[in-house]
């Protein structure tokens, strides 16, 4: 059975409210599409409006730019982004997630939380500024910052980057040294040298993989234990509304729930949202990193499928999607998948 189930209209109904702002196709070229947030696949154009949980992909020659009216987001080929939402804190924020490929940001300096933006190894706070961020094969990340300030998050150490400089952030590994950057960095020739690291030690970085996947579950867990009293106690409280009115009157049905129901149902929602994020994070990891780490083994070692490097690397792979499956998919829903 599926724990995240939201059976209350009531739910349902906060977090669409939550999660309405959209971002605006503002140009499109070449191979683009999305996935939307109820599974349906198509080709956008120039004014196609996405909401939280869309997943936009560009192939070799596409290219696309999004408008949220706070941010400019231009996607390069071969990437693959996430506009989502999330309950950080109490409050809602917007994460705009690049799990692989290339993607330059441009967030205009605004008032109170700004965006997150995330990778499959990194995530950083930003306000006002424009960035480049990379993400490469083995699940690395490069961020470059053109203008304005990024601060970097991994593995629990920050760096802040200025103009002109850039780090690297290996998967399950803290950021590494800031350095420099004049001129633009050549994404292609990047990511080479990341799939070649990734063939110098498979083992290495499948292990990494499986440590933030685990992290994830972590955080997952931690989230529904706070999450599930509430939400049941929201729906029992619920089903008390039509007994309040009928003794009562309406003015005291509605009374209650806005004093008594409705504060409790959107701490919930917002820990929902949190569970949410984490959930289709790990599945962004798994499904654009480990699959594409699947991949590159098994075409590698087609000839050496018996070897002991293969086995091994299988043996964690296998045992990632086992936990996967068990503790992360409970949380998704038939259009995430």
């Amino acid at each position: 059975m599926k724990k995240t189930v939201l059976s209350s209209g009531f739910m349902l109904f906060l977090i669409f409210a939550l999660s309405a702002q959209q971002a605006t196709v503002v140009y499109t070229e070449g191979s683009v599409y999305v996935k939307d947030h109820k599974g349906a696949s198509w080709d956008p154009d120039i004014g196609s409006q996405l909401v939280y949980n869309d997943t936009v992909l560009t192939g070799y020659n596409g290219f696309t730019e999004l408008d949220t009216g706070s941010s400019t987001i231009t996607i390069h080929s071969n990437s693959v982004f996430k506009f989502m939402q999330a309950g950080k804190g109490g409050e809602k924020q917007t994460v705009f997630s690049c799990m692989l490929g290339s993607v330059y940001l441009k967030v205009q300096k605004i008032t109170g939380q700004g965006p997150r933006i995330t990778s499959g190894s990194m995530a950083a706070g930003v306000r006002g500024t424009e960035f480049f961020v990379y993400s490469g094969v083995d699940g690395s990340s490069l961020i470059h910052v053109t203008k304005g300030i990024v601060e970097v998050e991994s593995e629990g150490r920050k760096v802040s980057l200025n103009a002109d400089e850039a780090v690297e952030i290996k998967l399950g590994r803290p950021p590494g040294q800031k350095y420099t950057v004049k001129d633009s960095i050549d994404y292609s020739k990047w990511n080479q040298g990341k799939y070649t690291e990734f063939l110098n030690d498979p083992i290495t970085n499948i292990r990494m993989l499986e440590r933030k996947m685990k992290l994830y579950i972590e955080v997952i867990g931690k989230l529904y234990v706070e999450y599930k009293p509430k939400i049941e106690w929201v729906e029992n409280e619920m089903k008390k509304l039509d007994e309040i009115e009928k003794n009562e009157g309406k003015e005291a049905k509605y009374k209650y729930y806005a004093n008594i129901i409705e504060p409790v149902g959107i701490e919930a929602s917002y820990l929902y949202l949190d569970i949410r994020y984490n959930a289709l994070s790990a599945l962004s990891l798994r499904r654009f990193i480990l699959g594409k780490m699947y991949l590159t083994i098994k075409t590698k070692y087609i000839l050496k499928l018996d070897s002991k490097l293969v086995k091994d690397f299988m043996s964690i792979y296998n045992r990632i999607l086992r936990d996967f499956e068990k503790a992360v998919k409970v949380h998704l829903v038939e259009p995430d998948i």
